[in-house]
């Protein structure tokens, strides 16, 4: 395979995808916003296949090639939609899970007997395993032993992707899984790092949506630009340490860039239900208004579940997120410890 190098940071190779002869067969499994953008931008390089892990949305992106909650979007007519997952699935050389962090155990099992036992298996999902405080490529190893585990993250909105603007992601596994990864996305408009720590990637990817629904409540409560840099800034260090990285590994589209885009934008959201925290609704209406998962919530569970001494002010932003009442600003403040 051929690749064209662009520039390195640090331990930071950015590159375009290689390029292979053969289209690889692609199955990504979640046709929500993500996966179903994943899907359509896969299309030019790989023969996909897209599968509701719920039964949502095939008929729209089967009849009109259109996702409900994405307006103006039209999924490449390439990408076959199903409903149902089966031994087709054998087929696939490279898997993408794109489901809420809760189901990705279950839809791990699902897929055990019907894919190559030595799949790539690329992880779209962010979040920890409640209950475990697993990482979801540990999660996934542990129901796919054999599997070539590949993680994507980054600051990268569906509704930003599906307009074709460009976005930055991180890519964490094997060299082979790496590599087919990027062959899939190679004509997508992406600027891509890559790294070999997984576990670093996904922890930072879960732990930036806690700290998007604290930035939101700050939001909600007009706390203004100074207080969400200084709190950003404070979060950002702590997230570090939980992560257990080095500074320089926090300057990735997965970290740095992952946080920017998911702590700053009304797309996210994470930020969205803190803003709506903010504002004075309950967390049933929270929910309603953005009527999308909030993985987020699951993270702050984990951390209120799992008191971390070394990461106070995160601790603190869990406690606010799960045990949530009418907040004021100064109650924000205090419990956050400013």
């Amino acid at each position: 395979m051929k690749q064209k190098q662009l520039r390195t940071i640090g331990k930071f190779m950015l590159t375009t995808s290689d390029n292979g002869d053969e289209p690889v067969r692609l199955a990504v499994i979640g046709a929500g916003t993500w996966g179903s953008v994943l899907a359509h931008i896969a299309a030019p390089c790989a023969q996909v296949s897209l599968y509701s892990a719920t039964g949502k949305n095939v008929q729209a992106l089967q009849q009109d090639r259109r996702h409900p909650k994405l307006p103006g979007f039209i999924l490449d007519p390439r990408v076959e939609v199903k409903s149902t997952m089966g031994e087709e699935l054998r087929e696939a050389s490279a898997v993408i899970l794109v489901v809420a962090s809760r189901y990705v155990r279950d839809m791990a099992r699902q897929i055990a007997s019907l894919i190559q036992p030595d799949a790539v298996v690329c992880i779209a999902a962010k979040g920890l395993e409640q209950g475990s405080a697993k990482t979801l490529s540990e999660v996934v190893a542990e129901e796919l032993p054999e599997a070539d585990i590949c993680v994507l993250s980054g600051g990268s909105h569906a509704e930003e992707v599906a307009t074709n603007l460009p976005f930055g992601i991180s890519l964490a596994g094997s060299p082979h899984a790496r590599s087919v990864v990027k062959r899939v996305f190679a004509k997508a408009r992406a600027r891509t790092s890559e790294q070999d720590d997984v576990q670093s990637l996904e922890r930072f990817g879960a732990v930036k949506n806690l700290i998007a629904i604290a930035a939101g409540i700050a939001e909600g409560l007009a706390l203004g630009d100074n207080f969400r840099a200084c709190f950003l800034t404070d979060a950002l260090t702590e997230a570090r340490r939980f992560v257990g990285a080095s500074p320089e590994d926090v300057l990735s589209y997965g970290a740095l860039g992952d946080l920017l885009a998911t702590a700053l934008s009304v797309h996210s959201r994470n930020f969205r239900y803190g803003c709506w925290l903010g504002q004075g609704l309950s967390p049933e209406k929270a929910l309603a208004e953005v009527d999308m998962v909030v993985e987020g919530l699951n993270v702050a569970k984990v951390f209120d579940q799992f008191p971390r001494s070394d990461c106070p002010l995160l601790t603190r932003a869990a406690n606010i997120a799960v045990h949530h009442e009418n907040i004021t600003r100064e109650r924000f403040l205090s419990r956050l410890g400013y």
